[in-house]
């Protein structure tokens, strides 16, 4: 009874057309897989991590160096070495080199007395000649350090940053002048030019 079962089962097997019979015996073989290797069919981890995008690895790898130039630098050293201002503003307003003439402009704390202002002046004055002379900046004939405050007109209106202390070096200066343990106000032998707005710092 059962193999005259079977052959009915095989006479209507190749009574299917051809592409009928690949297809069931394509679904057997899939079935009898997946009977005999249930873990073929499953997803492994390795399927189920996400491959990183190229965005991911752009974030994930390190940043190049930042690599600065000698006047950028310089900027840097300087905000470092004079420190942060007492009141509105930036400590270094502008740093500029041309035709071998460094100009640098920056503000000045305020203090308790425009005598205190001077004294600060004057040591800033010092820590500017001492970072432009360790700095890599080549080819410099004169350094100009003007140093601003804030002043008014007769009407009391805002004129904003003025320069008031103005110290000028020259080359020789600005490689032979030693300012270790050197008291600011002792650089006005060692200027070429001192310009100090004696009616605001007395």
């Amino acid at each position: 009874m059962e193999t005259s079962s079977n052959i009915s089962m095989w006479s209507r097997f190749r009574a299917l057309k051809t592409w009928q019979q690949i297809s069931i015996a394509l679904i057997v073989l899939i079935v009898l897989r997946m009977l005999l290797d249930p873990g073929s069919s499953a997803p492994t981890n390795e399927s189920l991590s996400p491959t990183p995008s190229n965005s991911q690895e752009a974030e994930n790898s390190p940043s190049p160096t930042q690599t600065w130039t000698p006047l950028e630098q310089l900027e840097i050293d300087l905000k470092e070495t004079l420190g942060g201002l007492n009141r509105d503003g930036q400590r270094i307003i502008s740093i500029d080199l041309y035709d071998g003439q460094l100009f640098i402009q920056y503000a000045l704390n305020d203090n308790l007395s425009t005598n205190l202002i001077k004294v600060g002046a004057w040591k800033d004055t010092r820590l500017i000649l001492e970072t432009v002379q360790a700095s890599k900046i080549k080819g410099v004939k004169e350094l100009v350090a003007s140093g601003t405050f804030p002043l008014q007109n007769e009407y009391g209106e805002s004129l904003g940053e003025i320069g008031i202390f103005t110290i000028t070096f020259d080359a020789q200066a600005i490689k032979r002048t030693v300012t270790e343990n050197l008291p600011g106000e002792l650089l006005e032998s060692a200027a070429t030019d001192v310009t100090i707005r004696r009616d605001i710092l007395d």
